[in-house]
């Protein structure tokens, strides 16, 4: 018995070859529009990053208000060492957010991808931020400020112990050096701003300065047993 094998009709072909056309055409018009939408995310992020930077106040002030805590001798007047301590819960506060922020808009994004996909609205280095981030959580300036005031309000005699005031010197010459890092990458800021420098390279140089910083701030706060 023979089988019979019917060949497709001209039709079916047309219509198979007409609908992975369409198919084709629409994956296209799919990425082309992800590569806009993506484009317009990442200079949103971009813009995003390099004003928050370009207004990101001095951390001297509260490097400041560190070291004359710090120094303060035990005869100080409670009222004044109290006043350094107020400045130093709001200056750290204005500081945490400030780094939080800058690391929250630091994502770097692969513009070499030969497709658009939901990962490039991510950052290609997504993990690293987030380690950077979650340090930067730990660090917690403002929460020192805060426990001292507690501990102060508290002690009696007032006084600041030897070992919150050696942390407090410490703390306030890595605040130092991170103004001396975001003071050096100001002008290539100001250059981002106009699009005459790359957002990315600032990105990571900023990154670069910051993380030794706040590893050496965690490290102080340890070593101190601060809670």
């Amino acid at each position: 018995m023979l089988t019979i094998i019917r060949k497709p009709s001209a039709w079916l072909i047309a219509a198979f070859t007409i609908l992975s056309l369409f198919l084709w055409h629409g994956n296209r018009q799919k990425q082309e529009a992800l590569k806009v939408y993506k484009q317009q995310y990442q200079a949103k992020v971009d813009d995003a990053f390099v004003t928050l930077f370009n207004k990101t106040p001095s951390y001297l002030p509260l490097a400041d208000a560190f070291e004359t805590i710090g120094q303060a001798p035990d005869t100080a007047k409670p009222d004044v060492v109290q006043q350094s301590i107020d400045a130093a819960k709001r200056l750290g506060e204005e500081l945490t957010d400030q780094t939080v922020d800058l690391i929250r808009f630091s994502g770097i994004f692969d513009n070499n991808t030969a497709e658009a996909s939901v990962e490039d609205f991510i950052g290609s280095d997504a993990q690293q931020q987030d380690a950077l981030f979650l340090l930067a959580i730990r660090c917690d300036i403002h929460r020192i400020a805060y426990n001292i005031s507690a501990l102060y309000w508290k002690a009696r005699p007032k006084v600041i112990p030897k070992d919150t005031k050696t942390m407090l010197l410490a703390l306030a010459k890595e605040i130092r050096a991170m103004d001396d890092a975001m003071t050096r990458l100001m002008p290539a800021a100001e250059r981002a701003a106009h699009g005459a420098a790359s957002v990315t390279e600032l990105k990571k140089q900023f990154r670069a300065e910051l993380e030794p910083r706040l590893n050496k701030i965690e490290a102080i706060q340890r070593s101190a047993n601060f809670p």
